[in-house]
């Protein structure tokens, strides 16, 4: 890892680039959001944020929300923002969640920035934040996932202030509550993450201990103790409040609910299958090798060369450490505890690497911790701003992949699988159902000829799609939804159009039935429309 100069401020410090970058992502939010289409998931984490608003609006009396499906489970703090905006006659309810949904990632850059900080090395929080902003599987998942990009950004912000609780002095109350405060919004997304924040307190505060930088405890050793334990205390007591006061279901049971719910996300049995490496496993027998694999083919081949020459470098100088290898070793910490757990709990997860979106701010991190060690290391004094842009250029070379798969980021594969095209058949790529919003608008075109005719589709899923379905379909556009592939072989009397997902089968419902359009990217299928067969 590169060697800190804490009393050389470099230009690439400047917290004028970290807004440049911030303006730069917010012009592509708002230039790109009507983009994106609709998910899986979104109608009813929708629908929940408006049974929470109204949960809130009656008076803590209309306790519908805790009674809808099992959302319960989760705090609804990120689904009623929108919902406050779009009211009951949700026009643009999607745009809006679209437009409101990619701020939570756009905000987890001055958290990397922030953390990158503590570490005092130049051109680190620069690098850090451009090798975030352009790994296309985060930022795709920017427009509609609701869950887990704002887990990310609060993950992150979370690393930042725990980080800084240690590493940072002198100490003060408001920290622990800003500790504290992080860690409870980022539970009321996913309670089930409080395991994880645990363990990372106890590391950095064990860590605390054994590098150099903090005060010296020759004067009693227990009162230092006694201070992480009261500062345990009070950030976990800050955090439960937090997380408990948006939750209409904790209100019911301020203790035993959450604790419910975490359980429920340790052992969440419904299972689902997962197209991996060409086969298709059960989501809850996953190998233990399916999130490393995932993010050695999910991440961006500059990026993940330098992650690894940061991790590489960053273990040689800890062999030596000081004030400044805390950072790196909280990072690495970041990125490995997960991946340790997984492959020993063998949790159960699918759509690809969503539920661990958390720790690609790690592998941001440790890339730019790569970049930095190669320009102060080798290249002379007088040309190591020139291999900072250098590495900088290398870092943005996925802006291609983001304009080239738009608005499908999250489909994203590296060289290693021969890109989508190579992963196309093997691997999960549009699980998310977002493309068919592309395919009802080549449907709106085709009734568009012919605006007294009733077109009537079939579009296959589950039944909670029917509302952004229907949404987005012209008034002359009837839809059905069809919730298995159908065996009839031609499309039946009365079906104008199929429109089917490949994941999962679908799209091999109605076999002989002629595809008259796909929605793709870079080679790959995502989805299909079929027709009627052309009369002979």
């Amino acid at each position: 890892m590169a060697t800190a100069h804490p009393d050389e401020p470099s230009v690439l410090d400047r917290r004028w680039w970290l807004w440049l970058v911030m303006l730069v992502g917010l012009v592509a939010i708002l230039a790109t959001y009507r983009s994106y289409g609709s998910n899986w998931d979104e109608a009813v984490q929708a629908h929940y944020g408006e049974l929470a608003v109204d949960y809130f609006r009656s008076g803590l009396i209309d306790r519908r929300v805790n009674r809808f499906l099992d959302l319960r489970f989760y705090g609804p703090l990120v689904e009623m923002i929108p919902a406050l905006f779009y009211g009951e006659a949700q026009t643009g309810a999607y745009e809006r969640r679209h437009l409101f949904i990619p701020l939570f990632g756009l905000a987890t850059v001055p958290a990397v920035f922030a953390y990158a900080s503590l570490a005092r090395i130049p051109g680190l929080p620069l690098l850090a934040v451009l090798a975030l902003a352009t790994m296309p599987r985060f930022y795709g998942d920017w427009f509609n996932n609701s869950k887990d990009v704002p887990f990310a950004c609060l993950f992150a912000l979370s690393m930042y202030l725990l980080a800084a609780l240690f590493r940072i002095r002198p100490l003060t109350p408001w920290r622990v509550v800003a500790c504290g405060l992080a860690f409870g919004l980022a539970l009321d997304v996913r309670p089930g993450g409080l395991p994880i924040l645990a363990l990372f307190f106890v590391a950095a505060a064990l860590l605390s201990f054994a590098l150099p930088g903090r005060e010296a405890i020759a004067a009693g050793a227990h009162r230092p103790v006694m201070a992480v334990l009261l500062q345990g205390i009070g950030v976990f007591a800050v955090a439960w409040a937090v997380m408990v006061l948006p939750w209409p279901w904790a209100h019911e049971s301020p203790l035993a609910h959450p604790i419910e719910a975490m359980r429920e996300a340790a052992s969440f049995t419904t299972a689902y299958p997962v197209l991996f490496e060409g086969a298709v496993v059960s989501s809850s027998a996953l190998p233990r090798h399916y999130l490393l694999e995932y993010l050695l083919i999910t991440t961006p081949p500059a990026l993940l060369v330098l992650s690894l020459v940061g991790i590489v470098a960053g273990l040689v100088r800890i062999r030596h450490p000081d004030a400044y290898s805390f950072p790196f070793m909280l990072t690495l910490g970041w990125l490995l505890l997960p991946l340790t757990l997984f492959s020993l709990l063998r949790p159960n997860v699918y759509d690809g690497i969503r539920h661990f979106l958390f720790v690609l701010p790690a592998v941001a991190t440790l890339a730019a911790y790569g970049a930095s060690w190669m320009c102060q290391r080798l290249a002379p004094p007088r040309w190591r701003g020139l291999a900072m842009a250098a590495c900088a250029g290398l870092l943005l070379l996925p802006v291609k992949d983001l304009v080239a798969l738009h608005p499908y980021q999250t489909t994203y594969f590296n060289a290693l699988v021969g890109g989508v095209a190579g992963a196309d058949g093997k691997y999960e790529t549009e699980y998310w159902l977002t493309s068919y919003r592309e395919a009802i608008a080549w449907v709106n075109a085709q009734a568009a000829r012919q605006p007294e005719t009733v077109v009537r589709v079939a579009v296959a899923g589950d039944g909670y799609i029917t509302p952004w379905v229907e949404h987005y379909a012209r008034p002359n556009v009837r839809t059905r939804i069809v919730t298995v592939p159908p065996e009839q072989p031609l499309l039946p009397e009365g079906t104008d159009y199929y429109i089917a997902t490949k994941r999962w089968g679908f799209d091999r419902g109605y076999a002989a039935a002629p595809v008259v359009y796909t929605i793709g990217r870079e080679g790959a299928v995502f989805t299909v429309i079929k027709g009627r067969a052309p009369e002979r």
